[in-house]
This record gives structure tokens, sequence and C-alpha cells, in this order.
């Protein structure tokens, strides 16, 4: 958290937990008013030495490093992390018969393209297969075993496996040593486009704090669980709504924070090569194993991977020629 604490006055910080903290801040204090409450909160701000503004300013500046320091258990429990403790755990069995789904339709799209000659093929047919394609990859892990609870969560995982699937490398583990050669303004554009996923996630998760104050307001200031305690009942149904859509808005984010991952790693892994020390590799299947021998030595803590990598580097003699056209001189 304490490593955090610089980014307060940066634009991420503001976009991500400030807003929604003063929004959290605004809604509360409506809340309170529609309740009937404001009367016993002013005389307890009065008790004090502050005055409401700096009341107010120190709520929303508290609950926004709150939100920072959340962030990231905020995130594991949305993509469904934590087994039965999660409440969404018992989502899975439907995100599992949706990756069901999405796999019988990209090989039923499949053989249909096929049959129909790939060149030949229908535009009606091809756009069928584009967009099996594209859920497979954008919405989905690779496999099964590693579908999560939620439609978030393996938006997350999809494009966290990309580097495993296309390149060999383990984005877990890589994605701090790539992040080495990454230039600042690309980095600053992965952070953007992660910055606009917690501010849905945060929103979201304001929305479940507001419905729990709403719950326990009517009962403190209405004395029990009898109908005619729920004052403004539009507004547990609004907040429901509320942090449906932004659940749904943070997945949409989620999508195009990938994006960006996925970039980082197709633009800059020949630089990782390179800071590391890597010969380029000759062929595709020999990046891939090397990449594969670079992720167990980082995963296990073992160097007879690192002199495994070093053996398939030197078991093809190198032809510039067939270098991927990425890891050749002056190629970026």
């Amino acid at each position: 958290m304490f490593g955090e604490l610089p980014k307060l006055f940066d634009r991420a910080f503001v976009i991500s937990y400030l807003l929604p903290s003063t929004l959290w801040m605004g809604a509360t204090l409506t809340l309170l008013d529609l309740l009937g409450l404001m009367a016993r909160i002013r005389a307890l701000v009065q008790e004090t030495t502050l005055s409401g503004a700096q009341a107010i300013t120190i709520g929303v500046a508290a609950a926004a490093v709150l939100l920072l320091a959340l962030n990231r258990p905020l995130i594991r429990m949305l993509e469904g992390y934590g087994g039965p403790w999660n409440p969404v755990s018992w989502l899975l069995p439907l995100e599992l018969r949706r990756f069901d789904r999405a796999q019988a339709e990209l090989d039923a799209s499949g053989t249909e393209y096929a049959a129909q000659g790939r060149r030949s093929a229908p535009p009606a047919v091809q756009e069928r297969m584009r967009r099996a394609m594209e859920i497979a990859a954008t919405r989905f892990p690779t496999r099964r075993d590693l579908v999560l609870p939620t439609a978030f969560g393996n938006s997350i995982r999809a494009f966290e496996d990309y580097p495993a699937a296309v390149y060999g490398l383990g984005s877990i583990r890589g994605w701090p040593r790539l992040l080495a050669v990454v230039p600042a303004d690309f980095r600053n554009m992965v952070e953007d486009a992660k910055s606009q996923m917690a501010l849905w996630l945060n929103l979201w998760f304001a929305s479940l704090v507001l419905l729990a104050e709403y719950i326990a307001f009517c009962h403190w200031r209405f004395g029990g669980w009898h109908a005619s305690a729920w004052r403004a009942p539009w507004m547990p149904i609004a907040l429901i709504a509320a942090a449906a859509a932004f659940s749904a808005l943070a997945r949409g984010s989620a999508l195009q924070w990938g994006e960006t991952v996925k970039a980082a790693f197709d633009a800059f892994i020949p630089d990782l090569a390179a800071k590391l020390g890597f010969a380029p590799p000759a062929t595709r299947q020999q990046e891939k194993a090397m990449w594969q021998d670079f992720t167990r030595a980082m995963a296990f803590r073992e160097g007879r991977y690192m002199d495994a990598l070093a053996e398939t580097m030197k078991s093809t003699r190198r032809d510039p020629a067939k270098e991927p056209a990425r890891y050749r001189k002056g190629s970026g």
C-alpha cells in the first residue's frame, strides 16, 4: 500500500480511486438525508474541531486510499478466486457451460468453414468463424481447467493466457520482467487502460457498500425489520441495478486493458530477450521452447531450466534468413 502513496496525485489515482470515493460520499450523504439522519451526523461533526467540509474531504481521501489498498483483493474477488469463501464461486458451472458452448461453436464454425473452402466460403460463414474465434480468444482461457467463476475473471485470464499460448512465456511471472524494457509512454497507456477498469470496479464495490449502508441505516433509524422500516424502497433496486451495470462495464474495460497488455508482449518481447542475453531463436518452435524454459526457471527457481534453455538455443544453427522478423537486427 505505502509503495503506492506517491501515486496519490496522478491521473490514474484520480480516475480509479478518488472519483469513486467522491461519488460514494455524495451518495451516502443523499441516503442519510432521505432517511432523516443528517441532523444526527451534523451534531456528531460539531462535537469535533472539524468543519463539515473538512470532515467530507478527510472521508473522501481516506476512502480513496482504502480503495487503493483493496484494489488487488477486489479484482481477485470479482474474478472468482478464493474457493467456497468467495460468494461468486457458485457461478463456476455457468461459466463452464459458456466455455463449452463457445468451444462447440468454434468447432462447428470451423467445420463449416473448412467444408465451404477457406477461400470460397460465403461471407456469413467467414463472419461466424471470425466471431467464434474472437469470443474464444478474448473471453476465455485456452483450457477448461483454467476457467474462473465469472465472466470478468475469464476476460482477464484470457489475456493472461495469451503470452504462454503464443510465445511460451508465462504472463504472471513474465510481466514484471517485461516492464523492465517497456518504455514509459507505453506503460502509461497500459496504466490508463487499467485505471478505466478500476473505475468501474470501484463503483461496483461502492454500490454494494451503499446497499449495506441502506440496510444498516434503515434498521438503526426505524428499529427493526418490519416493512415500515424500509424507506425509499426504490434505492436498493437502483443500487442493485447500478452494481450489475458497473460489473458489465468493468468486464468490457478489462478487455481493453487486456489488448494493451498483449500488445506489450507482442512489441517488446524481443527487447526482453536481448536484455536477458538470449540469442535470437532460429525458428518459432525454438522461440517457444526458449520462453517455456525461462518460465520454468522463474517458477521453480531451478538453474537446470536455464541450462536446458542454453542447449535449446544452440541446438539449431542460426540462419538469419529464417529468424523471426522481430528478432532480426534493426527490426525494432
